[in-house]
């Protein structure tokens, strides 16, 4: 479309609802302005090419509630949060709704959904990235896993399924009165006889879900 057209969320309804018809490019309508729409028929808009404004004032809100099944749990609902953040909308909640739960995200991710207002249930698990955990991303990952486990983030993945003592000790550093907690089978990465000296008199390390140690290809 023109540059210098704007498009109300009136007009995109009567696009996608009424004429069952989507927009082969994306529109952006400046508002969210129908207390109306469900959190379902939003996501129909924005498959069919609706975006909003991610910069208007106030912001473009929905409250979340019981009644939005499809955005509770498991992977499909955390896709579909992700869907509507993407498009420009942030969230407030209802007492109904209990939080995102039985989801498995990327740091990214997870971090994104927290920013935009979504709040967390229970079993899920965020994934770590080698890259998220090199030393050059160490101390921005440190916070995002803080602020994700004061939301109630319960466990850590690390994809490589290995971490250093550095990384726990970071890691944990950073949490605001929580315990770091990583998923079953994490294993801890040891370099010699003497960091497995340190690791064995180092109590911090054994209650957050390590169970075994590893130095190079032997695992202890």
């Amino acid at each position: 479309p023109p540059a210098d057209v704007v498009f109300d969320l009136a007009f995109a309804k009567m696009v996608v609802f009424d004429q069952g018809k989507s927009f082969a490019t994306p529109i952006t309508v400046p508002n969210l302005d129908d207390a109306n729409l469900s959190a379902n028929d939003i996501l129909r808009l924005i498959n069919s090419g609706v975006r909003f404004n991610a910069n208007a004032v106030p912001a473009n809100t929905y409250q979340l509630t019981s009644a939005d099944s499809a955005f509770i749990s498991g992977n499909a609902a955390a896709s579909n949060l992700l869907k509507l953040v993407n498009a420009g909308l942030s969230f407030t909640h209802d007492g109904g709704y209990t939080g995102l739960s039985g989801a498995s995200l990327t740091l990214a991710n997870a971090t994104n959904l927290l920013s935009h207002g979504v709040n967390f249930g229970a079993s899920n698990q965020i994934s770590l990235s080698s890259n998220d955990l090199a030393a050059t991303s160490l101390t921005a990952t440190a916070t995002a896993v803080g602020n994700l486990a004061a939301a109630g983030i319960a466990s850590f993945k690390p994809i490589a399924g290995l971490v250093t003592p550095a990384q726990v000790d970071a890691l944990s550093a950073a949490m605001h009165g929580g315990t770091l907690s990583f998923a079953a089978g994490t294993i801890l990465q040891l370099t010699d006889t003497a960091a497995v000296d340190a690791a064995i008199l180092d109590a911090a390390l054994w209650n957050k879900g390590i169970t075994s140690v590893n130095i190079s290809a032997t695992t202890i």
